[in-house]
């Protein structure tokens, strides 16, 4: 039973709260650490075992693996109720590390992915994105990410930024983050023109790109090693041969156009670096960059 019995006994001092609390995560209460594992595998697969996390009950829909829920509201209490143990055990699984790439065969027997046969794809969210941006952009430096919250207010991190309930972060709101005056179980991906608008031309992506380009630029590599470090830096991974050719073409008619500008009385065109900025704006707008696969 969820509810307590008639036969429990509760010393209450003061609010009760803390009987509450410690009620609640009992190792035999039957909810809590299910709801909580739930939560965590929604988190890391884009979708719950039940994948109602708000609903339990009748109303809710029933889980798709029973058993792997109970497992890992186990291992959660045994852990001492660490996430990130549990986080730790779910990222080494093998169902964690599986790519969004499916044949046709698994396709057409479970196509909305209920038995976690693949990883669903899925775009970074709010949080993620703006975080990501600010250390390609050398706002956050990774050595500084251990230090004290406090210190990391001004460093760019989205997570320790004031956040006001009258004016939300306009990237809050643009690429779905939690609406903090509700209960948000579950974050809902949209895809918008202004979103595509706001990686062409946000300040914040402007900046990061000009970040890249001038890094990129600095040293003696050839264009060829310079396009193949703005993938591995970017994507985690070289450029094929297409995607040289095409980076190419589009540095070579960049560098053209601005040729042109900086002939006619627009002496502030930066030949240079300006091409491989473009680049980089290219590269952060590609889905490779905004997903997860």
């Amino acid at each position: 039973s969820v509810f307590a019995t008639g036969n429990d006994d509760f010393e209450i001092t003061g609010s009760g709260r803390l009987e509450l609390a410690n009620w609640l995560t009992q190792p035999d209460h039957p909810l809590t650490a299910r709801v909580m594992a739930n939560r965590i595998w929604q988190h890391l697969f884009g979708r719950g075992i039940v994948a109602t996390p708000s609903n339990f009950g009748r109303l809710g829909q029933p889980p798709t693996h029973p058993e792997l829920l109970d497992y890992l509201a186990v291992r959660l209490v045994e852990s001492g109720w660490s996430v990130k143990s549990l986080i730790r055990e779910i990222m080494t699984s093998q169902a964690y590390q599986q790519a969004s790439i499916t044949t046709p065969d698994n396709l057409s027997r479970d196509p909305n992915n209920e038995w976690f046969g693949r990883m669903n794809r899925k775009r970074l969210d709010a949080e993620a994105l703006m975080d990501t941006l600010a250390v390609h952009n050398k706002v956050v430096k990774r050595s500084d990410l251990t230090a004290p919250a406090w210190k990391l207010v001004l460093s760019g991190r989205m997570l320790f930024n004031e956040f006001s309930r009258d004016k939300p972060p306009t990237t809050s709101d643009l690429f779905d983050g939690a609406n903090p005056d509700l209960l948000v179980p579950a974050r809902v991906d949209s895809t918008s023109a202004p979103q595509a608008l706001f990686m062409l031309n946000n300040d914040i992506v402007l900046g990061t790109a000009n970040t890249l380009a001038t890094t990129i630029t600095a040293g003696s590599q050839r264009r060829r090693q310079r396009i193949s470090m703005l993938y591995q830096q970017l994507f985690g991974r070289p450029a094929s041969l297409v995607e040289y050719r095409l980076a190419a073409d589009l540095l070579r008619i960049s560098t053209e156009t601005r040729q042109q500008l900086a002939t006619s009385d627009q002496s502030d065109v930066d030949v240079i670096t300006g091409p491989w900025e473009d680049l980089c704006v290219a590269l952060l707008c590609n889905n490779e960059f905004l997903y997860i696969d």
